[in-house]
């Protein structure tokens, strides 16, 4: 399906309001029928769907979590339809880590889409989880210039989504996260009791640069602070 991005905004007459989610309420400008009867029957299960996306011309916020976000950017950051980040940072060493533990439990290899990162990054060292450790970002101009700043804030706590495969739609019989566990969970990470189960693989992030006119690109070099 094709859906037109360009529908009309400026008379409000496809904006939702009172739309929920996670605990936040935001609008949004729904996509239309079509849209709408091609998800519904897609998913199949008995209930009706609409395509939102983030309004374009008018007002939209949704800040990150104060918490997790830098004092100087808190009040501008935002996290738009995302789960709560508007960046996910992973490493290619840490993929190749978390494949070598699933070999040796019998499970698939997994592909990087399988964990959806806005980001990959490739250390000089190689170093396995690395972006634990990394608390910028920075890409530079040809003259050495700041571009663009990312912090990476929070450790990405995993659902069951990478059991699905991005290309097919087909979810594993086998929960990854069973053998994550072994080296990856809440417990090994030293996070608090309620958190011991968990499964945390790459980094949430927030940006500094918020104008639209810095570009990332495959290849880009970037500075890393620890």
């Amino acid at each position: 399906i094709v859906v037109d991005c360009e529908q009309d905004e400026e008379h409000q007459t496809n904006r939702v309001d009172g739309v929920v989610l996670w605990s936040e309420v935001v609008s949004g400008i729904d996509q239309g029928q079509a849209a709408s009867e091609w998800l519904t029957k897609f998913i199949d299960n008995g209930r009706e769907y609409r395509l939102l996306r983030i309004p374009c011309r008018t007002s939209y916020e949704r800040q990150t979590d104060a918490e997790y976000t830098p004092s100087h950017l808190q009040g501008r950051s935002q996290a738009s339809f995302a789960d709560g980040f508007p960046l996910l940072i992973a490493s290619i060493a840490s993929l190749q880590a978390v494949n070598m533990k699933l070999k040796q439990k019998g499970f698939d290899p997994m592909t990087m889409d399988r964990f959806r990162p806005n980001i990959v990054i490739k250390s000089a060292s190689n170093t396995a989880f690395i972006e634990d450790e990394i608390k910028t970002l920075s890409l530079r101009s040809v003259k050495d210039e700041i571009l663009m700043t990312f912090y990476l804030t929070k450790r990405c706590e995993r659902c069951l989504v990478p059991n699905i495969n991005q290309q097919t739609g087909v979810q594993d019989r086998k929960d990854y996260r069973l053998a994550m566990r072994d080296f990856r969970s809440g417990k090994h990470l030293g996070y608090s009791q309620p958190q011991h189960d968990a499964v945390f693989f790459a980094m949430n992030a927030v940006h500094d640069r918020f104008d639209g006119t810095v570009r990332i690109h495959k290849g880009d070099v970037l500075s890393a602070s620890y």
